[in-house]
């Protein structure tokens, strides 16, 4: 079996440069806090990562000709994006009942590198719920 190096890098670089879905979930990610679009971009690299040793090693082709895996992936991933837009829209509105309230300041007028709102939302947990939005977005 002889591999076309050339056209195989071709589509990697293809693959990285093109936005899709966990793009929306970095940007999203960072508007949070800066190190959870970090974290969140980092997932996402590590899950195109996931993909390409996947096609490297074939797992791909079983994947694309069985239609119950494939399937299951399209379903698991479309779920899982239904599932970060609820909580999305939740926390959204969550902020702007907080807002009216008079309890929080809008984001805007924090400024991009204010410090987060007090809370139990430490800086590991931030990161790791960025890496994983990003990864499983990616990856699924």
């Amino acid at each position: 079996m002889s591999v076309d190096l050339v056209g195989f890098l071709g589509v990697v670089l293809v693959a990285y440069v093109v936005p899709g879905p966990d793009f929306l979930v970095v940007v999203r990610s960072a508007t949070d806090h800066p190190a959870k679009g970090r974290a969140a971009a980092l997932g996402a690299q590590s899950g195109l990562c996931v993909h390409m040793l996947a096609a490297a090693i074939g797992l791909s082709v079983l994947a694309a000709r069985s239609p119950v895996i494939y399937d299951a992936i399209k379903l698991l991933g479309a779920a899982y994006l239904v599932c970060l837009g609820v909580r999305a829209v939740l926390a959204a509105r969550r902020s702007a009942r907080r807002r009216r309230a008079g309890h929080e300041t809008p984001a805007h007028a924090q400024g991009f590198d204010a410090p987060p709102p007090a809370g139990n939302d430490t800086a590991r947990s931030r990161w790791r719920s960025g890496f994983t939005q990003g990864f499983l977005t990616n990856v699924l």
